[in-house]
């Protein structure tokens, strides 16, 4: 509180409280923003460091007990753990506390930005941005969202962008992949459906159905030809070649950092690295390959597009 006062005496209009450790607890950080903020005559900031994991439940908690402005990276980027992430933040200021703050609409756009400039993955359950922050598996959770999507969404991922994400995969039931067929303007009977179902179930091995593998098992096990159009995912085996000098990890490790890159191989012979590309349309292809070329120590690249593929099991 002494050097609080000192520096406001010396000038300052605003004092930084840091969580430098990350070690408070909302309830603690409240308190202490609530102390200070009823006997400094300044504005108040809160730097919470993440720890234990409670950067963004501390910022929340500072300022509801006076701070009026929050440290945040996109990503959460930062020393060690890293400090609050702006996106869960400021979409938890929007849905519990009806405050605007950044446009939440471009959130998903600036972390990729940052992911891909920063060169750090973003996690698949990352709040928010990451791959998986919309999608729901599990047969209960897939229909009840389905009826009303309020049961397991906290809020709608159109305000961020987003959209929500029904997987097909060996926990589906019968509503989840009923609506995803029928999404694709495929009806079938109960009967039917409860063949594909089990057929679903018989290859645990998948983790997840697109489309047009969905089509395609609902053909096999209904012996119907289902004519519907679908878009089709582009996949591509790229060869990448590295300087001599370059540790040929490193560059791998970036290739995968790659939206769109779904494994990377470290090959031998004339090429080091081999990676699988799976995207949606010939202009992400494009963008995955650019951004491929300009790492650091890549030399030359080949790209195959894959035409067909044959399983084990001779489908």
């Amino acid at each position: 509180m002494r050097i609080c006062r000192a520096a406001i005496e010396a000038g300052a209009d605003r004092i930084s409280i840091p969580d430098t450790v990350g070690i408070m607890t909302p309830d603690a950080m409240r308190e202490t923003f609530s102390w200070f903020s009823g006997k400094l005559g300044a504005e108040l900031d809160a730097h919470c460091h993440n720890d234990l994991g409670m950067a963004s439940a501390n910022a929340l908690a500072a300022m509801e007990g006076g701070a009026t402005a929050v440290h945040t990276t996109v990503n959460g980027l930062g020393e060690r753990a890293g400090i609050t992430s702006m996106e869960p933040f400021a979409v938890a200021l929007k849905v519990l506390k009806g405050i605007d703050t950044v446009n939440l609409g471009k959130l998903p756009e600036i972390s990729l930005l940052v992911e891909k400039y920063s060169g750090v993955p973003i996690s698949p359950v990352q709040p928010i941005v990451g791959e998986n922050a919309f999608s729901h598996k599990g047969g209960v959770h897939a229909a009840a969202v389905i009826f009303d999507p309020k049961t397991y969404e906290a809020f709608p991922p159109d305000i961020v962008g987003r959209h929500r994400e029904i997987v097909i995969s060996k926990y589906s039931g019968k509503v989840a992949v009923e609506d995803r067929l029928k999404r694709m303007g495929v009806a079938l009977d109960d009967n039917e459906l409860m063949t594909v179902i089990s057929a679903i179930k018989e290859r645990p091995e998948i983790r997840s159905y697109r489309d047009v593998d969905l089509l395609e098992l609902a053909e096999k096990a209904t012996g119907k030809r289902l004519e519907v159009q679908i878009p089709k995912k582009i996949e591509a085996l790229v060869m990448v070649k590295c300087e001599s000098n370059v540790y040929t990890t490193s560059v791998a490790r970036r290739v995968l950092w790659i939206k769109g890159v779904e494994k990377v191989l470290e090959t031998s012979g004339d090429f080091d690295i081999e990676a699988l590309i799976n995207v949606d349309s010939i202009s992400q292809m494009n963008d995955v390959l650019e951004q491929l070329r300009v790492i650091k120590g890549v030399t030359e690249t080949n790209t195959k597009v894959v035409l067909k593929k044959f399983n084990s099991n001779g489908s």
